[in-house]
């Protein structure tokens, strides 16, 4: 084997192992996740109530885009286990960038991903309108060795 052929095979085996492509991939591989949001959250995450974006061993940032005429609140929450949701920081894109786990507003907001297995936005409070949120992931590509 050349040593170019053996780089690829180890960045090849390197990819498999983290889940890149093959069994660990998540069911649910799209880039860009879209609702709308129309009730409050209870118990559960319907298509009303939330938007759950899956993580992968790559993908270490989320932009969120809300949009809509609407009067309420989004939270925005990850989960390592799948379980047990927390509050998650995220910067909004524009002139102030303090952090904040909700957002009454349309706007943009980014946040950090790594080690979460699944992020998402939750109705917390609405009273009127339509929420629309489009979340994209992105990560970064390994280096070439």
């Amino acid at each position: 084997m050349t040593k170019t052929t053996m780089k690829l095979a180890m960045v090849l085996a390197l990819l498999l192992s983290c889940g890149a492509w093959g069994a660990g991939t998540p069911a649910v591989t799209a880039l860009t996740s879209t609702g709308s949001l129309t009730a409050v959250y209870s118990s559960a995450c319907t298509t009303a109530t939330c938007v759950v974006v899956p993580m992968n061993a790559l993908a270490n940032s989320e932009t969120w885009q809300i949009t809509g005429t609407f009067t309420g609140t989004v939270t925005f929450e990850a989960t390592v286990d799948g379980t047990n949701w927390v509050a998650a920081s995220v910067v909004p894109v524009g002139a102030t960038r303090t952090l904040t786990t909700t957002a009454t507003a349309a706007g943009v907001w980014q946040m950090n991903t790594t080690g979460f297995a699944y992020v998402r936005v939750r109705c917390s409070a609405f009273t009127s309108g339509t929420i629309v949120v489009t979340g994209k992931r992105a990560g970064a590509v390994p280096p070439a060795q």
